[in-house]
């Protein structure tokens, strides 16, 4: 059976070639009544939407029906499309689909429920998801949480987003970089900064920072950790910490200063030294530099360095063990 991506011919959406993968993923022995769970079924159409009649309840459903797709307006070949290829923005989604902006709002709303990656793991959740939005939400919150007691709700994906990138980088961020990570405008996620800011959510503060050789004044980004900031950090989904999983070709400036010895941090070139790098940073002084080997350096120089005495027992082996699984996984 060929992949979900293969389903695209330029920007033709095939929702028969979907329907069918669909359905693979769904029924792999054949199709069964959503509502009686009956294998007994009858096909009443064999052109999109494909249709099936059971013989025991004598309901009509399709692939699609009871999932988070049920009901929608746009085709199966769009949803695969939005599951397997899309991360980004709103409108990049929109404009990826030939669809209205509220359109993709919704698609964004079921594709965010599924706190998966894009991918096959993606387009699997959403066939067991509550066609309702929040419904979903709530069945994915720890039974600790109150899905009514999200201060999330009424944010924008863009505020989550934005929200989310600063508490993965607790030592502060700057605007620009949540951009980047949020897959945003600079200009949409200072506004978005700003609306946190007036919410007690976050605040900015001017720092000196090491960058490169030397230090540097900017204005970084923080959490303000009040009890509803911390509340709606529960609720939050994780956030891609970068974009298809590509490795950065060089090491961030404000870590060259924990390469005190040996070669130029400046003129190490990834992934080529990538093994070196992470020999550094991994067993480094600087945790937040641990936490970007961890999540940009290629899965096979952090498994490499694992099998190296003095990352290969404790806590620091945990953690390349869970950012290797996870990571594997995400592939």
């Amino acid at each position: 059976m060929t992949g979900p991506v293969s389903l695209l011919d330029g920007e033709v959406f095939d929702d028969l070639a979907a329907e069918r993968q669909i359905a693979g993923l769904r029924w792999p022995d054949g199709p069964r009544c959503p509502n009686c769970g009956s294998g007994e079924v009858a096909v009443r159409s064999g052109v999109p939407p494909l249709r099936w009649r059971c013989r025991g309840c004598r309901s009509d459903f399709t692939v699609t029906s009871g999932t988070a797709m049920h009901g929608s307006r746009i085709g199966a070949g769009r949803w695969v499309a939005a599951a397997v290829r899309w991360e980004g923005r709103r409108s990049d989604l929109a404009r990826m689909l030939g669809v209205s902006s509220a359109t993709a709002g919704r698609v964004l709303a079921a594709l965010e429920a599924t706190r998966q990656p894009l991918g096959e793991d993606r387009l699997r959740a959403l066939l067991v998801q509550d066609p309702d939005p929040s419904h979903a939400k709530r069945s994915r919150l720890p039974g600790y949480l109150a899905a009514e007691d999200d201060p999330t709700v009424d944010m924008t994906p863009a505020e989550r987003a934005c929200l989310a990138v600063l508490r993965d980088r607790p030592r502060g961020v700057r605007a620009e970089e949540v951009a980047d990570a949020a897959r945003i405008s600079k200009r949409h996620a200072q506004r978005c900064l700003g609306r946190l800011a007036e919410d007690e959510y976050a605040q900015k503060e001017t720092a000196s920072i090491p960058w490169g050789y030397k230090s540097l004044d900017v204005d970084l980004w923080f959490l303000t950790l009040t009890e509803e900031c911390v509340t709606a950090l529960a609720h939050l989904p994780r956030w891609p910490t970068s974009e298809h999983g590509e490795c950065p070709v060089r090491v961030p400036p404000e870590f060259w200063w924990v390469f005190w010895s040996g070669s130029e941090a400046g003129e190490l070139k990834l992934p080529e030294h990538a093994d070196y790098v992470a020999g550094v940073l991994l067993d480094g002084p600087d945790r937040a530099a641990r936490q970007w080997a961890l999540n940009a350096l290629p899965v096979s120089a952090l498994s490499k360095c694992r099998q190296m005495r003095g990352y290969d027992t404790g806590h620091l082996a945990a953690c390349i063990d869970a950012a290797i699984e996870t990571r594997s996984g995400r592939a």
